[in-house]
């Protein structure tokens, strides 16, 4: 029994703690324990507790502690590594440009055997390589009648490649961009015009060339022992959906599903897991 449980407990006379059944006792014991309890948590504020902004009750003192001040400089700690952005040699640059002194008396000729040395990097332009595929009708002189080529099965019908399917699917999936933004992207970045509704089409194709692997994701999810599950907002099409996380040991996966409900949970981790999940719920 604590000191303050015993001095609330002095207060009452004790004649009438000693008259009183055991069980009226120790009611009156777990009626001063829940008043302490009580009491702590009136007192608890933003100062003394982790309790968030939103608790603060109106016209409450909040004392707040005073930090105590350190004994370490505003500066870098001798403890600390320096970290310096290393210059590439000057033989493996592109270009070299030399800046002489130009106000000076007399004339100056050479170089300084030990220059002070600013490198700067800039981006290349990048251009499409544009491969164009000619499948040719011939007409054979023997027989007079003509043979045309079949399309080519690694060759895509469309004007855009692979590559352009990539591009659109990851800045899809790691940036969260809309068909206009990614339309912009790729005609300020490629070079390339691809109407938003094209992007719509390159994503289902990526989504297609990616199921297998995703298929192969889930069924490792779903057999694993302990999950990591959460969610947050997103957009699909303008409509509100969920983007969902699920790690385990070895993999993890990443999907957008229509709400935030159980039944999506149940999807990801199967109706019949039998594993521990740790989420925030």
């Amino acid at each position: 029994m604590v000191a303050g449980t015993m001095k609330k407990l002095d207060s009452i006379a004790q004649e009438s703690l000693d008259q009183s059944a055991p069980a009226a006792r120790a009611c009156a014991l777990m009626l001063v324990r829940r008043l302490e309890e009580l009491e702590l948590r009136l007192a608890m504020n933003l100062g003394n507790s982790s309790l968030p902004p939103s608790s603060e009750r109106q016209g409450q003192q909040i004392v707040v502690k005073a930090k105590p001040k350190s004994e370490r400089k505003r500066v870098g700690q001798p403890e600390h590594v320096k970290r310096t952005r290393s210059l590439n040699p000057t033989e493996t640059n592109d270009r070299v440009v030399h800046h002489r002194p130009g106000a000076c008396s007399t004339k100056l000729r050479g170089d300084a055997p030990n220059p002070k040395r600013h490198q700067i990097k800039v981006p290349p332009l990048v251009k499409p390589i544009v491969t164009e595929h000619q499948i040719n009708t011939l007409q054979s002189p023997d027989y007079g009648h003509s043979c045309q080529e079949q399309h080519p099965a690694t060759v895509p019908r469309g004007r855009f490649s692979s590559g352009d399917v990539a591009v659109v699917a990851l800045l899809e999936s790691s940036r969260g961009l809309s068909q206009r933004m990614i339309s912009g992207i790729t005609q300020n970045l490629y070079q390339t015009k691809v109407a938003a509704r094209q992007i719509n089409r390159q994503q289902s194709v990526s989504r297609s060339a990616l199921t297998l692997g995703y298929n192969d994701i889930l069924a490792d999810v779903r057999d694993s022992t302990a999950l990591n599950i959460d969610e947050a907002g997103y957009r699909q099409n303008g409509n509100k959906a969920c983007l969902w996380s699920v790690v385990d040991k070895l993999a993890t996966l990443s999907t957008v599903r229509p709400s935030r409900s159980s039944n999506e949970v149940n999807h990801l981790q199967g109706h019949d897991f039998n594993g521990i999940v740790v989420c925030d719920r």
